[in-house]
This record gives structure tokens, C-alpha cells and sequence, in this order.
């Protein structure tokens, strides 16, 4: 009996660090953004080097607001990041609680990715909150 519930605890302590590896791939975020304007966008800290040439033309993004609704999306752009330098590869709208793809044809192997991001300006326009942060992960080899 000892033996099995020896046994039982590490199957579960193997699931549970299988589980972590599987979100430890993915680069978390929280940033502070604007929802007042439509070209100032917050760079995520953190970059991933896309090293799986099968899911070039993506980056995967999930994201989630401090604010009491999930109804705006918000926009983000995926990023090229060489040094100091980002260049964007591509923007989408993504919904909150959904891992959306940011897709552009020059995302690719072994190019170093991050993403940037705005708040949606119905915050501002329609609930009178000028900034939001925002939370979640992204993942370029997906």
C-alpha cells in the first residue's frame, strides 16, 4: 500500500512538471497600455527565438484585461526583434481568453519575436478608462 501511494504521488508529481514545461515554452506578459490612442503601443517584455520552421507565419497570443469585462478585444502587433531594433510582422485583433495567431508571411525560423500591444479605445471612448493592464503569453513555435 505504501509502495502504490508512493508510486500514485510520483505520477502525479511527473504530470504536474510535464504540465509546466508545456507553459514554461510560452513568453508571459503584463503590461500597462494606452486606450486613448490608436498608434502608442507598449512593447512586452521578453522575446522567444522561433526555432520550429513548421509554424513559421505565427505568433500565438493569449491575453486578458484588469478590467470587470471581457467585450474589447485589443490590439496587437507581432514583433522582429533584432538588438535594439522591433520591426512589425503583422497586427490582430485578439479576443480576450482565446490564444489568437498574429500571422505574417516574413515570420520565421530563427528569428527572435516578441509582441506589442494597445488598449482598445472603446475603454476610453465608452467607459472612461484611458489605460488597462494587460496579462497573458505568447508563443512564436506553436
Amino acid at each position: 500500500e505504501k509502495i502504490m501511494k508512493k508510486m500514485v504521488a510520483l505520477a502525479l508529481a511527473i504530470a504536474m512538471l510535464v504540465s509546466l514545461a508545456s507553459v514554461a515554452s510560452a513568453m508571459t506578459f503584463t503590461i500597462g497600455v494606452s486606450c486613448t490612442s490608436t498608434t502608442s503601443y507598449t512593447n512586452a517584455p521578453g522575446t522567444e527565438t522561433k526555432s520550429n520552421s513548421g509554424t513559421n507565419g505565427r505568433i500565438y497570443v493569449y491575453s486578458y484585461d484588469n478590467v470587470d469585462t471581457d467585450e474589447y478585444t485589443n490590439h496587437f502587433r507581432g514583433q522582429e526583434v533584432n538588438g535594439s531594433t522591433r520591426t512589425t510582422r503583422g497586427s490582430k485583433w485578439v479576443t480576450q481568453y482565446s490564444e489568437i495567431p498574429i500571422q505574417n508571411a516574413n515570420i520565421k525560423a530563427p528569428k527572435v519575436y516578441s509582441v506589442s500591444a494597445r488598449g482598445n479605445t472603446n475603454y476610453s471612448n465608452y467607459d472612461g478608462v484611458s489605460s488597462i493592464t494587460l496579462s497573458g503569453y505568447f508563443l512564436s513555435n506553436k
